[in-house]
Parts: C-alpha cells; sequence; structure tokens
C-alpha cells in the first residue's frame, strides 16, 4: 500500500501463486473517481503499481493480460454497500448462511457466522464454511477435492 498513489491498496492471491492482482480504491477518493472512465483508471492503476514496486511502467502495461474495472458504487445488486446488522437482527447471519435444498449455498461477509469483523476475511471464511456444508451435504466429492477446498 502506498497511501499517495491514486490507487493505494493491491492484494495478491498469496499463498495462492497466480497472474491475478487487485487493486482497490475505496472513501472520499473512489467517490472522487467515479466519473473517471475505466480507461482512465486503468492507466492511474499502472501509474501506481509502477511506483509503488519501482517498475517501469510501459514494462507493466505490456505485460498486462486482462482488466476490469468493478465500480461498486453503481453496481445494482451492492450499491456500494457492505453488510451490516440491524439492531435486534443478530440471527440473521445465520439465516442467510442457511442452505436451501441442499443445492444452493451463501458465502459473503453477510454470512460470516465466526464473529470476523474484515470484509475480506469474513468472505473468505464463509466461503470455507460454505464448501464444508456442500461437502458434507455431497459425499460423493472425493477427498482431493475437499482438501482443496477447505
Amino acid at each position: 500500500t502506498d497511501s499517495k498513489q491514486p490507487v493505494p491498496v493491491w492484494w495478491s492471491t498469496w499463498p495462492e501463486e497466480s497472474n491475478l492482482l487487485v487493486g482497490w480504491i475505496g472513501g472520499p477518493r473512489a467517490a472522487a473517481l467515479q466519473s473517471t472512465g475505466d480507461t482512465a483508471l486503468l492507466e492511474q492503476a499502472l501509474s501506481s503499481l509502477a511506483e509503488i514496486f519501482e517498475l517501469n511502467r510501459e514494462n507493466l502495461r505490456s505485460a498486462l493480460l486482462y482488466s476490469h474495472i468493478k465500480d461498486w458504487q453503481s453496481d445494482p445488486y451492492s450499491r456500494g454497500a457492505y453488510s451490516y446488522l440491524r439492531a435486534g437482527q443478530l440471527d440473521a447471519q445465520t439465516r442467510l448462511a442457511e442452505p436451501i435444498g441442499g443445492t444452493l449455498f451463501f458465502a459473503g461477509d453477510a454470512t460470516e457466522t465466526e464473529g470476523l469483523a474484515g470484509t475480506v476475511e469474513s468472505a473468505m471464511a464463509s466461503g470455507l464454511r460454505a464448501a464444508r456444508q456442500i461437502m458434507a451435504d455431497n459425499p460423493a466429492i472425493p477427498i482431493e477435492t475437499a482438501r482443496r477446498t477447505c
């Protein structure tokens, strides 16, 4: 991270090896960039990466295989919101995490029931919980798949 950069936060898939890198902009900085087009945002992201990692920007550009920009604020399903509980709804996460008919399983920070408050941390933990539920409901899944999933 580098708070001076237009795209200050970057996540990798570590410890898994991958060519995926996620840049993140939040809060007032994201609001200020809302009307910026995807091309301009990508250029700012490349500039940020080049500066943070002391790399040649054009080398980064030529190494780029694919990019995708997601504006959570304008997403019709999230509208920029994180999950939160209303007063008196402490059991809502448990209810949201319940599978339906052994075929529909739910994960995401709104379904995390172990008290993890971080959005990414709780989403990942709930994904592992959902994978365990799937495996419990589907004993035919090979153990090798189960180990990779959980």
